[in-house]
C-alpha cells in the first residue's frame, strides 16, 4: 500500500515536471527569439552603415553619370562588334537600330535595339531602362534622334 502511494506521488511529480519543462521550453524559445531579433537588428544596422559608407565613397562616381554612361556605351559597342564578327551585316544592324526611319532613331527604337543586342549576345544582365535612356541621351547630342 505504501508503494502504491509513492507511485501515485511519483506520477503527480512526473506530470508536474512535464508541465514545468513545457513552460521552461516556451520561455527558452522566447529568449532565443528575442536574442535573434536583437542580433538581426544589429546586423541590419551594420549593413545600413556600410551601405551609407559605400554611397559616400561611390558618390562622385555615381554623380558623374557620364562615367557610367560611357562604360555602358563601350559595353554596347563591344556587343555590336561581336554581332558583326558573327556575320551580321552592318546594313542589317543599322536597320535594326533605326527601324524604318533611316534619318533618326527614336528612344523607344533604341531601347528595342539595345534589348535585341543583349539577347543576341546572350547577355543575361542587359541594361536597366534608365541606363538605356542615359546612353540614348549621351549618343544623341544634337537631340534629333
Amino acid at each position: 500500500k505504501h508503494l502504491e502511494q509513492l507511485q501515485g506521488r511519483l506520477g503527480k511529480i512526473k506530470a508536474s515536471l512535464g508541465e514545468a519543462k513545457k513552460q521552461a521550453s516556451q520561455q527558452e524559445q522566447r529568449f532565443v527569439s528575442r536574442k535573434l531579433q536583437t542580433e538581426g537588428a544589429e546586423l541590419v544596422n551594420e549593413v545600413e552603415s556600410e551601405v551609407k559608407k559605400t554611397e559616400v565613397a561611390a558618390g562622385p562616381l555615381l554623380k558623374s553619370s557620364s562615367f557610367l554612361v560611357r562604360g555602358n556605351v563601350q559595353r554596347l559597342s563591344g556587343m555590336v562588334q561581336d554581332v558583326i564578327g558573327k556575320g551580321t551585316s552592318k546594313d542589317k544592324l543599322f536597320k535594326q537600330a533605326c527601324g524604318d526611319d533611316a534619318e533618326s532613331v527614336a528612344s523607344a527604337t533604341f531601347q528595342s535595339f539595345v534589348t535585341w543586342m543583349t539577347e543576341s549576345n546572350g547577355d543575361s544582365e542587359g541594361f536597366l531602362e534608365q541606363e538605356v535612356e542615359a546612353m540614348f541621351k549621351h549618343l544623341d547630342k544634337d537631340e534629333k534622334g
